[in-house]
């Protein structure tokens, strides 16, 4: 009979512990893949992940450029693009098109120098204020969130 209620004793804590873990894993996950802030000027917007951070300058002629970085530095999402400084050190491995906005829009993708470097061409001069955008990251782990921007991206 003791060794009975021990079994039973045992078997109900593995399993309020396996429970609470799965259960905790399950929240956390998917609190993370859901949060999201916007960032809204003008006519443009997009998502990007909430741990994610900011920043907005002015460089030069570029005019206004977009920069929303992960925070552990390894992936970069930025309009207009910034193509300056990576054909040195960094090869085409492919071309193809990204749907934005339900439009289907060039793009290249440049590898070298330790990262993945994507520019999706959207027919205007980077030179001027247009909506070209590049992202950079140095872990496949970031396509995700590249997805999710892309897919939320308004002008």
């Amino acid at each position: 009979m003791k060794s009975s209620l021990s079994s039973i004793i045992i078997t109900i804590v593995l399993t309020t512990l396996i429970v609470g873990s799965a259960s905790y894993l399950i929240f956390n996950k998917s609190e993370n893949n859901e949060c999201f802030k916007t960032y809204q000027k003008d006519n443009i917007s997009f998502e990007y992940p909430c741990d994610w951070g900011k920043d907005i300058t002015n460089k030069e002629t570029l005019g206004e450029i977009g920069t929303a970085v992960a925070p552990d530095g390894q992936a970069s999402f930025q309009y207009p693009a910034i193509e300056i400084g990576f054909s040195f050190g960094t090869e085409l491995v492919n071309e193809f098109n990204t749907t934005i906005n339900n439009k289907k829009y060039p793009t290249k993708k440049f590898e070298g120098l330790g990262v993945t470097y994507l520019i999706f061409e959207m027919g205007t001069d980077v030179h001027k204020n247009g909506y070209n955008i590049s992202y950079i990251y140095t872990n496949s782990e970031h396509e995700d969130d590249l997805k999710h921007i892309i897919e939320t991206f308004r002008f």
